[in-house]
């Protein structure tokens, strides 16, 4: 009895030690794991700042004097330095007071939309000897007389307004079309003067032709808006004015109409 007693005592005490050992073993292993947790415990991710992709757009395919041309059908071209600073201002200072929220086309008189955000007003090419004299200058670079282009619209955009896609030309299958057409026929050519440098924005793009022009004081951006031999919307004569992040622009828009503009 007495060594059957011992060797129970003997095999009690074996089996504590396994336990004190497998014990100390977890405690261990707890210990460890918890040193490697604040080792390489994650840091707070911090997410990158977005890169800005400028999309490249179409350069000018040739120069014919001082036409920079970008494009042949429709002819799109640039001249720069075609008014003089003394004109741009000029232009300038005859807007002011009379800009008003600018209207699209339709309704009697035009339409307020919110495709169109900027001011704009109409000056008579008869203004002064000076606004005359840059209208001549344009309709001798055109080649249609100066009688056939409306009035000068004089426009105005800032903190993020813009005019968006549009089309200059007016669709005869309309009635709203046909309407501005017995005003002297379709407007065949366009002619935008940039009155002021724009500190951020305010470009004029052609979507669907990947082009843009950036505004700049004195250049002056011309297209011609129809299909060869027709008067028909060109369908890639779509444009827009970009919105104005910086500063603001001053421009003006000359629209020679096929016939005497009435």
């Amino acid at each position: 009895m007495e060594i059957a007693a011992f060797v129970i005592s003997i095999f009690a005490l074996i089996i504590a030690l396994l336990g004190l050992g497998l014990a100390m073993r977890s405690l261990y292993l707890i210990g460890v794991n918890s040193g490697l947790d604040k080792q390489f415990e994650s840091q707070p991710q911090q997410t990158p700042a977005p890169v800005e992709i400028k999309k490249e757009f179409k350069k000018p395919i040739r120069t014919d004097g001082n036409k920079v041309i970008y494009n042949d059908d429709p002819l799109i071209y640039v001249i720069e330095n075609f008014i003089s600073d003394e004109e741009c201002d000029h232009f300038v200072q005859a807007s002011q007071g009379g800009l008003q929220r600018a209207k699209t086309i339709g309704g009697k008189d035009g339409i307020y939309h919110e495709n169109r955000t900027g001011s704009n007003m109409w000056l008579p090419h008869n203004h002064s000897d000076l606004t005359e004299k840059v209208g001549k200058r344009i309709a001798d670079l055109v080649g249609f007389p100066l009688k056939n282009a409306e009035s000068f619209q004089v426009v105005y955009y800032t903190g993020g307004t813009q005019y968006n896609d549009h089309h200059d030309a007016f669709n005869g299958e309309t009635e709203e079309g046909r309407k501005h057409l017995k005003r002297g026929g379709q407007r065949i050519y366009t002619a935008i003067a940039y009155l002021n440098d724009v500190e951020e924005g305010g470009d004029t793009e052609f979507r669907d032709l990947n082009i843009s022009v950036a505004p700049k004081k004195g250049s002056i951006l011309v297209w011609k808006n129809v299909l060869p031999g027709t008067t028909k919307v060109h369908p890639m004569s779509l444009h827009a004015g970009r919105p104005v992040t910086g500063g603001e622009k001053y421009a003006f828009n000359l629209w020679f109409r096929e016939n005497k503009f009435v």
